[in-house]
């Protein structure tokens, strides 16, 4: 965390102002690049692994997409059924919880998708929705045709856009860098609590 990081005193909290551009143009400085100048964030993909002995640290890769190696025989009927399976399979590696696990519906095609998927596998979850009262930001119905499809519990909350103004410091403080959906996030998961 970059609050963790800043808190040693060993970095002074200064912008980066090319990762802050970044952060502007593409919704988020573009890894290992952060808001920050001298914290560097680890690059998709890769982990960090500490010797508490030595004090030495190593960066490694746990996972590359594999350009250039794409089975053409396939069929595309054959593609559709491996990508569902794939798709499933995930799903439910995240349906495995001690606790209640729900999700986050939108009314557009990710969040639809994965929520059908995770009614097929646990029937009758729970799926969040935030409205706006701005019409045109509204995917409520949208998102309930979709609950009412796929069995799922629908939990809808209308949210103000003055509202995201009393969460504010809070939202800020929880992320740490410039976001475009951290209001959004942090609203549902006020509800969700």
């Amino acid at each position: 965390s970059i609050k963790a990081v800043l808190s040693i005193g060993l970095v002074n909290a200064e912008i980066d102002r090319e990762g802050l551009q970044q952060n502007f143009t593409f919704a988020i400085s573009q890894r290992p690049k952060t808001a920050f100048r001298n914290i560097s964030a680890l690059a998709p993909s890769h982990f960090m692994k500490f010797d508490l002995n030595s004090g030495r640290s190593s960066v490694q890769r746990y996972w590359e997409i594999p350009v250039g190696k794409q089975d053409f025989s396939m069929t595309e009927k054959q593609a559709l059924e491996q990508l569902e399976e794939a798709l499933l399979q995930s799903v439910e590696y995240r349906l495995q919880a001690d606790v209640e696990v729900g999700t986050f519906m939108s009314g557009g095609i990710d969040s639809t998708l994965i929520s059908a998927m995770a009614g097929k596998l646990q029937k009758g979850i729970k799926a969040f929705t935030l409205g706006s009262d701005y019409p045109d930001y509204n995917e409520i119905e949208e998102a309930k045709a979709n609950a009412n499809k796929n069995g799922l519990e629908h939990i809808t909350s209308i949210v103000k856009a003055e509202s995201v103004l009393d969460y504010l410091d809070a939202i800020v403080d929880g992320f740490e860098e410039p976001y475009h959906h951290l209001p959004v996030n942090f609203l549902i998961s006020q509800l969700v609590h």
